[in-house]
């Protein structure tokens, strides 16, 4: 079986075990002020609940940032001959015609997929794997070798307009380098991390003298060859960063694959925990990262599980005979809490339509109005201190609101009915507010608050900040 013939499930069972290493050794600590482009989604190819190809989701709850991948807009779909007149615009035509339509919005645009005429490996219906056959041979810039093949590429894509006049420059700022590159579904067997660095790096100054806000993202490694081939993998990454930098954002990919969020980043019993052990941190494992101290780092893909092969039943959506339709609700917010808490900045939900916008088929579903209302609540605040668990199953995350009041999220894993969470004496608190959006009052004499897998906000009043 070819690398290109391996079935999606099998490439994007993506790291339950990353997540800890980054708060082990890449502790970028402080929560950062969210806003909208904390909030992301991808929307393109696949079963039609996914939105329709270059089709906006018409749901109330919009996302600050699209990423397009799977998005009919790689290098190996838009330049499938070899010349100038061999490129076929027409996805990314309407995609920049429907993201013009939609502003404002952050877009990540994710290389991937080597033209088949371009290629030295195998190939499929979308490209290759494998690195351009001009990699070391043929220059972008007198003082580059890199692929000129590639930077050809980058200019067109830099350069191309809409007939509409919706151009890439205005309206795609952040480039991630190259999807999944540790796993040889995306990079192929025997494709290294200095040939795609080589690759990358006269591309990224030619993007940045374009466009000199962009951001650049890392090449997003998922948990290919278990936890000492992705660290393996990020370590040489970090290496070339912190001698010749070209990245801004340290991008990677995590799935719940089933599991609740507190047990996916942190179980004492999970494989991800483990990775917190002296001797296994990310900070001991891959010591050349000490450049990296102070970037920002973004999950730009992650859903309830991964595709039909691993969940016939629930592919890209929450298990529902595993947990009640609340608990899945409420799994949205807990996992973009925990994320952002910890200094995560984007959280990105890749088959976002199918999981989220319309689940179930229903465009005004649980998953979507708790998503809106999350948004809601979040934007530009922050978190002052990371989610954690006090006694049995009672999380709490500490947050500011950005109109001056101080929060504090409060959820219980267990979904049976009958928890409370015990206010503080004295109770500083006025008010909860919840997924569906109602606000309640608290009075001078209650003591507890009902609690739930569905997060509730308690709010102080503005007089006592």
């Amino acid at each position: 079986m070819t690398t290109l013939s391996k079935a999606r499930q099998l490439t994007t069972r993506l790291l339950p075990l990353l997540f800890p290493l980054l708060l082990a050794g890449l502790a970028w600590g402080q929560s950062p002020t969210l806003s909208a482009d904390s909030f992301g989604f991808q929307c393109g190819i696949g079963a039609q609940t996914n939105c329709p190809k270059e089709t906006w989701p018409p749901t109330q709850a919009q996302p600050g940032v699209l990423r397009l991948w799977d998005a009919g807009v790689s290098w190996g779909e838009l330049n499938q001959l070899n010349n100038q007149q061999g490129y076929s615009w027409t996805n990314l035509n309407k995609w920049l015609d429907a993201i013009a339509s939609h502003q404002p919005r952050q877009v990540i645009y994710t290389f991937g997929w080597t033209p088949c005429w371009d290629a030295t490996g195998g190939c499929g219906t979308r490209g290759s794997n494998y690195p351009p056959k001009d990699l070391g041979i043929t220059t972008c810039t007198p003082n580059d070798s890199g692929s000129k093949s590639f930077c050809d590429f980058v200019t067109q894509l830099l350069q191309h307009c809409s007939p509409a006049n919706n151009c890439v420059s205005t309206y795609i700022q952040d480039f991630e380098l190259w999807n999944e590159a540790n796993d040889s579904h995306y990079w192929g067997d025997g494709a290294t991390v200095g040939q795609l660095y080589q690759m990358m790096a006269p591309a990224v100054a030619i993007i940045k003298q374009k466009i000199p806000a962009a951001k650049i993202l890392t090449p997003p490694i998922s948990n290919a060859g278990g936890a000492s081939g992705f660290q393996g993998w990020a370590c040489s990454w970090l290496a070339e960063e912190v001698a010749h930098p070209i990245s801004d954002i340290y991008a990677f990919h995590t799935y719940l694959q089933d599991n609740i969020p507190e047990n996916q980043c942190c179980s004492p019993n999970s494989l991800a925990a483990l990775q917190l052990a002296p001797n296994k941190t990310y900070s001991t494992t891959c010591s050349p990262q000490t450049g990296w101290s102070e970037h920002p780092w973004w999950v730009t893909e992650t859903n309830y599980n991964v595709g039909p092969n691993q969940d016939s039943k629930y592919p890209w959506t929450c298990d529902l005979d595993k947990y009640t339709a609340a608990d899945c609700a409420g799994q949205i917010l807990r996992w973009q809490a925990i994320i952002n808490s910890n200094g995560g900045f984007n959280l990105t939900w890749y088959y976002w339509n199918t999981s989220i916008g319309e689940y179930n088929g229903n465009p005004q579903n649980e998953n979507e109005i708790a998503y809106y209302w999350m948004m809601q609540y979040l934007n530009f605040g922050h978190f002052t201190a990371a989610c954690s668990v006090g006694s049995g199953t009672t999380w709490t995350c500490p947050f500011a609101e950005v109109g001056g009041q101080s929060a504090l999220f409060v959820w219980t894993t267990n979904d049976l009915i009958g928890h409370n969470y015990t206010l503080p004496v004295p109770n500083p608190y006025v008010d909860y507010r919840d997924l569906q959006g109602n606000t309640t009052k608290i009075t001078p004499t209650e003591t507890t608050v009902p609690i739930s897998a569905e997060p509730i906000m308690l709010e102080t009043s503005l007089t006592t900040n």
